[in-house]
């Protein structure tokens, strides 16, 4: 069985998933995955981030200051913290709002599943960071997991650096169950498995409001 999110924000009115895929808007996967969960979790539209995006914002404000240091990749700098203060800074920059409070989940492996879920089964997306087999690390966005009986399998993820998909809200998931011995357990697949690699899953941010 799959539960999701109780959010259609993602969704067009033709029905199509219009999640972000990097080249939309700007910068790499630690950006667009905290505007996907933003829009997401229905803190902002995605007219809203599009056209928040197309502007440089003026140099004297939160916006201004939260995007200046970004580095493209979540290893040169997009770090969780980072994710928390262009969350804020976004909702006060589109809303003039204080209603999303992004909450560091400052665990890993599997002492962070059990906190992805309950987050799911409140309706909160939730921003992971994934180190890779070798080098590297990706943020992606759990939208929703895959369970059976009282285990959960897969958690359900929209992955900005891969092809959204037409008839679901994700397009890849990782595996909370290990499959390999050694750091990086858990398999991540995506696009039906045409791509996939070992990885660790390292801290996350849930857009609790």
């Amino acid at each position: 069985m799959i539960k999701l999110i109780d959010n259609v924000n993602l969704f067009d009115g033709a029905g199509n998933v219009t999640g972000f895929r990097q080249g939309t808007l700007d910068g790499a996967c630690g950006i667009y995955s905290v505007v996907t969960a933003m829009v997401a979790g229905g803190v902002i539209s995605r007219d809203e981030a599009i056209n928040a995006w197309s502007t440089k914002p003026d140099g004297r404000t939160r916006l201004a200051n939260a995007i200046a240091h970004l580095s493209t990749l979540v290893q040169d700098g997009t770090d969780e913290n980072d994710q928390i203060e262009l969350i804020k800074a976004l909702e006060w920059h589109i809303k003039k709002t204080k209603s999303c409070k992004p909450e560091l989940l400052d665990l890993s492996g599997k002492k962070l599943f059990p906190e992805i879920i309950d987050r799911i089964d409140r309706f909160i997306p939730v921003i992971i960071h994934l180190n890779w087999e070798g080098s590297g690390a990706h943020a992606a966005v759990v939208v929703g997991y895959e369970f059976k009986d009282n285990d959960v399998y897969h958690l359900l993820t929209i992955d900005p650096g891969y092809n959204i998909s037409s008839v679901q809200l994700w397009n890849a998931f990782l595996t909370c169950y290990r499959n390999k011995s050694g750091k990086k357990p858990y398999c991540y697949q995506v696009e039906n498995f045409q791509y996939n690699s070992q990885c660790q899953i390292t801290k996350a941010v849930a857009l609790t409001r």
